[in-house]
């Protein structure tokens, strides 16, 4: 039986209204409007929308925290990306199946496919995948102690994200090697990345990424005895969370580190 140009159109509605549902939190109500626009992109063989809306509904699973469903979908989304000969879907799929296993703790299996993500990101110039294979990188090793690698990886996230201007993303990077530093005890290395951070984030009005740096920041001056430092960072902390609570009523902005799915290098 055909599939009526209705139903094909009620499905990309069901397709655009599970991202948005996901992006929100909402994740059991995206899932199910994914499923069915699943089932109709399947019934009409459209590959690339039943590609995209099973890797949408793969990285839903793990940002819900079910990495086990996450990595059972894995197959089929690499299966559509292989077909279609999209690197770009390939290596950030690769990624996603490696934070599925960093959070299982399989190790070997999160290294491998991050690699390979790498490998494919390097070959075609994909900056924002490779950009963010670094950094997932960076958090497994760091999450293991294996501090030398965790600053590498983190310090080559920084340098493409700086090179292509993301700003918000630069910061974050920078921030993560700081908070390394200040476990390996330099604490003078680390404030002063902080503190451009702080104020790369303050000035471009971002003040909901801002906090973090600056909760480390006031934890640092305290430990060490620095005392007009520590009431400056105090103020600029009261002075962002005004600005949250007044600009953005309150609401968590922060954003994804993970490049867009279905998007282009």
């Amino acid at each position: 039986m055909s599939i009526s140009k209705e139903t094909v159109h009620s499905a990309q509605h069901w397709f655009d209204q599970g991202i948005e549902r996901i992006s929100g939190g909402r994740f059991n109500l995206g899932l199910g409007l994914l499923d069915r626009a699943i089932a109709v992109f399947s019934e009409t063989n459209d590959v690339k929308r039943l590609t995209l809306a099973r890797h949408h509904k793969m990285y839903a699973y793990l940002l819900d925290k079910r990495p086990e469903e996450a990595e059972s979908l894995f197959v089929e989304v690499m299966d559509g990306y292989s077909f279609m000969d999209d690197s770009y879907g390939q290596a950030l799929s690769l990624t996603h199946l490696g934070e599925c296993q960093a959070v299982q703790d399989h190790l070997a299996g999160a290294v491998r496919h991050l690699n390979l993500a790498r490998i494919i990101a390097e070959t075609h110039s994909l900056f924002p995948v490779l950009t963010y294979v670094f950094q997932r990188l960076g958090l497994l090793f760091k999450d293991r102690d294996n501090h030398v690698q965790a600053l590498r990886m983190f310090e080559l996230a920084e340098m493409l994200s700086g090179t292509q201007g993301r700003q918000n993303l630069f910061c974050r990077y920078r921030h993560q090697r700081a908070e390394i530093l200040v476990e390996l005890g330099e604490s003078g290395r680390a404030f002063a990345l902080l503190e451009d951070v702080q104020t790369r984030l303050i000035n471009s009005k971002s003040y909901q990424e801002a906090i973090n740096p600056l909760s480390l920041l006031r934890a640092i001056y305290e430990e060490m005895g620095m005392q007009e430092d520590l009431e400056r960072i105090m103020t600029l902390m009261h002075l962002c969370g005004q600005h949250i609570l007044q600009e953005e009523g309150g609401r968590n902005l922060q954003f994804s580190d993970s490049p867009p799915i279905g998007g282009h290098s």
